[in-house]
């Protein structure tokens, strides 16, 4: 049942994309501790029939004197001396793990420090469960070393809490991350806020698509910094909404614009069709013109309305000496 559960968990992490799999994830882990409340239940119980049948027995004697067979050697020879024989150091051992000592190399539960663990307080080396602190851990508090899930705090984690090191998906907090909450470091997808993002929240840092708010934007939200498209909202703009800076092209609204929305600043085509300034075609009104209605300025065609050149205009215009004339 642990190593279902234990698959079951890596399955969930491993597939926690957009973080839709964080109740399941929490289930597993909860089910996970259930089992291990449920083994140190036994336990306690097999420990303390194994006391009660240990105060139960009486220590060996010296046992009764004679030869043994076919030896003419006494029997007390080959007796254990007084308690000391393999039965009675089986019973030692299951009341020392009793009293809750572990004795190294081979815990399974309950206080640990060190060696293989599985179970229970842990500290160290190959921990599967509870508390961990250090080593190889797989689920439970862990602290640091090749955590799998749970706590993290650093190291190789996969899923859970996370905090630094190479995680992979859930709460991260800084280093190689790939998904999940995120907030510093190589991420790749999910909450963000900086370092080399490429998609979901983005704040800053190296985006390429979604929230954005700034730094090198590549497409959506963006709200600052090097643009290329989207909601874009000033910078150096290429694309889209735009709303101040080097725009190209749509809605801009100011600056070296070049195309759509237009208002001011350095236009070219469209606009509110134009209505005055560095104009170039349609319905201009004025200043430095280059195509259709113009009204004036340094116009070039169509019909003009006063200066420099046009179709209907009037090349430096001067009045006939008719009406000059008193």
């Amino acid at each position: 049942m642990v190593a279902i559960n234990r698959n079951r968990f890596v399955q969930l992490v491993a597939s926690n994309v957009l973080g839709l799999n964080a109740p399941a994830i929490a289930s597993a882990e909860a089910q996970y501790e259930q089992m291990w409340a449920q083994d140190v239940v036994a336990m306690l119980g097999y420990h303390a029939d194994t006391s009660a049948a240990a105060a139960a027995l009486s220590p060996w004697g010296a046992g009764p004197q004679g030869n043994s067979a076919g030896s003419g050697q006494s029997g007390t020879s080959e007796m254990p001396a007084s308690g000391r024989g393999p039965v009675a150091s089986a019973i030692s051992a299951g009341s020392s793990a009793a009293a809750g000592t572990n004795i190294s190399l081979s815990n399974l539960g309950f206080g640990n420090t060190g060696n293989g663990n599985f179970g229970s307080g842990n500290a160290g080396d190959l921990n599967l469960g509870s508390g961990n602190n250090g080593n190889v851990n797989l689920g439970s508090g862990n602290n640091g070393n090749v955590n799998f899930g749970s706590g993290n705090t650093g190291n190789v984690n996969l899923g859970s809490g996370n905090a630094g090191s190479l995680n992979a998906g859930s709460g991260n907090a800084g280093n190689n991350n790939l998904g999940s909450g995120n907030n510093g470091d190589a991420n790749l997808g999910h909450g963000n806020v900086g370092s080399n993002n490429f998609g979901s929240g983005n704040i800053g840092g190296g985006n390429l698509g979604f929230g954005n708010a700034g730094s090198n934007n590549f497409g959506s939200g963006n709200n600052g910094s090097g643009n290329l498209g989207s909601g874009n909202g000033g910078n150096l703009n290429v694309g889209f909404a735009n709303t101040g800076n080097n725009n190209i092209g749509f809605a801009n609204t100011g600056n070296n614009n070049i195309g759509i929305g237009l208002t001011g600043d350095n236009q070219i085509g469209f606009g509110g069709l134009n209505s005055g300034t560095g104009n170039v075609g349609l319905f201009n009104s004025g200043s430095g013109n280059t195509g259709i209605f113009n009204s004036g300025s340094n116009n070039l065609g169509w019909l003009n309305s006063g200066w420099a050149t046009g179709v209907a205009g009037t090349p430096g215009w001067a009045a006939p000496a008719s009406e000059t004339r008193a």
